[in-house]
């Protein structure tokens, strides 16, 4: 089953490699801004087809012309990609550096260097590759700076459940709407009396060089009030994100002042009152199909023992 995944993850991988020089190849193209636009684009068809009362779609992407017919192409496969990793990082016992470390392919394939720490050694990668099928290691203790500059760590949300995700504040798209759709999963399970505030959203920023605790506050005025935003140094940063098995990277070479985005992971994670992973959802998920499988975990952990103690009322 391993085997089968990882030959599937490679050879997406390999088809996004040529997409993306496609894209490459097109005169006054920008591979990150392009296909990251495609991406939003499809979100939306997607929007539009699920919830075509509240949705119209604004553009019919059959008709897209170079340079977004060949970006559409290539974002298309990109989510296929993150759909496999989404599958290695719930079902299988992978994490991110194995797999990009393993296959040999994934650096090409995504284009940039790797900003998390490399596996030690290749006894260590085999070693990973032995462990056998189970739950995923994910996830474990943090020390971050919150919103309002307050040291807090992994053991400030005992007794609660994380619903947690990574992103940068100058994401032109994809973040915002992902931080939309999980502002409406919090709003949903805390309407839900058998649920209720058991359950802290929580943003970590994976670009901690532009983050700062103003940044990151002033970003999250848009969306959930009890959403908690965490960042820190790179190095603080790149310690969460990879017990997470989350994957970040920017644009190597980066001027003083330029402007870049950053390529990264999008999932929501999901913790126990233990702060022990449960479940990782993708964008292929619909906010319906999050809340109903976080509503079911918490009923779970409440009837098998575990305790929860609800959200404080925010003071202003």
């Amino acid at each position: 089953m391993h085997e089968e995944h990882r030959q599937k993850l490679i050879k997406c991988a390999e088809r996004y490699a040529e997409a993306r020089q496609i894209v490459l190849s097109i005169p006054g193209t920008s591979v990150i801004e392009d296909i990251q636009y495609a991406m939003c684009l499809i979100n939306e068809e997607r929007k539009a087809n699920t919830w075509p009362d509240k949705f119209k779609q604004k553009y019919d992407l059959s008709l897209a012309e170079s340079p977004i017919k060949e970006a559409l192409v290539a974002a298309r496969i990109l989510e296929e990609f993150s759909d496999l990793i989404t599958v290695l990082h719930r079902d299988l016992n992978y994490d991110w550096c194995w797999a990009v470390n393993q296959t040999g392919i994934l650096n090409k394939a995504i284009g940039y260097d790797n900003n998390l720490e490399e596996c030690d050694s290749m006894e260590e990668k085999e070693e990973q590759k032995k462990q056998p099928i189970g739950k995923p290691d994910v996830g474990g203790p943090f020390e971050l700076l919150n919103q309002d500059g307050k040291l807090t760590t992994n053991n400030d949300f005992r007794g609660k459940f994380m619903l947690v995700y990574f992103g940068f504040t100058h994401c032109p798209d994809i973040c915002p709407e992902e931080l939309d759709r999980m502002s409406e999963v919090i709003d949903r399970l805390y309407n839900d009396n058998e649920v209720g505030k058991v359950i802290v959203p929580i943003f970590i920023s994976c670009d901690p060089q532009r983050d700062t605790v103003e940044a990151v506050r002033e970003y999250l005025k848009d969306f959930h009030k009890d959403m908690v935003g965490l960042t820190g140094t790179f190095e603080q940063v790149a310690k969460v994100a990879k017990a997470y098995r989350v994957y970040f990277s920017r644009p190597p070479d980066v001027k003083e002042g330029e402007d870049y985005l950053v390529d990264h992971s999008i999932f929501f994670y999901l913790m126990d009152g233990n702060g022990e992973f449960l479940d990782v959802f993708g964008k292929n998920m619909t906010v319906e199909d999050i809340t109903d499988k976080t509503k079911q975990y918490i009923k779970n952990y409440i009837s098998d023992g575990g305790n929860l103690v609800p959200l404080e009322k925010k003071t202003k």
